[in-house]
């Protein structure tokens, strides 16, 4: 839970302040934003437990992220077409008519399985030195 709060006040922090500058919102944003809030939702549960997931429970945390991020990123689509005025079958055959079916799915493969990485990678390498840090200044 604590995890699906902080992803969308970065998200929502991240919109407020890109679209005002008219900045660039690439793919480095987001993956920052999806690390960003895996360590901070890591960091309460190594204080909390006195100890880093073990596999199975990084393993769980990766996919309820990976499945919270993909739904709030769904609805915030949602919401931005709603209110620009485009419905999602619009958006659908301007995207399909430019890109095949397959490919479309091919790209979401691919980003579902490099933010499933990503996560991982967080809540295992990231955490533990932060753990190691923690133990060596004597919080845990």
């Amino acid at each position: 839970m604590r995890f699906a709060w902080i992803y969308a006040a970065f998200s929502l922090a991240a919109i407020v302040i890109v679209i005002p500058l008219q900045m660039s919102g690439n793919t480095g944003l987001a993956v920052g934003i999806l690390m960003a809030s895996a360590v901070t939702a890591g960091q309460k549960f190594v204080a909390d437990q006195k100890r880093v997931f073990r596999t199975s429970e990084k393993l769980r945390m990766s996919f309820y992220s990976l499945l919270t991020a993909f739904l709030f990123s769904l609805a915030l689509a949602f919401a931005i077409l709603s209110w620009a005025g485009i419905g999602m079958a619009a958006f659908y055959d301007e995207l399909s008519g430019s890109l095949s079916t397959g490919l479309i799915a091919g790209i979401a493969g691919l980003a579902i399985l490099v933010n499933y990485g990503v996560l991982y990678l967080a809540y295992s390498f990231v955490l533990n030195m932060i753990y190691k840090g923690m133990v060596r200044r004597g919080e845990v």
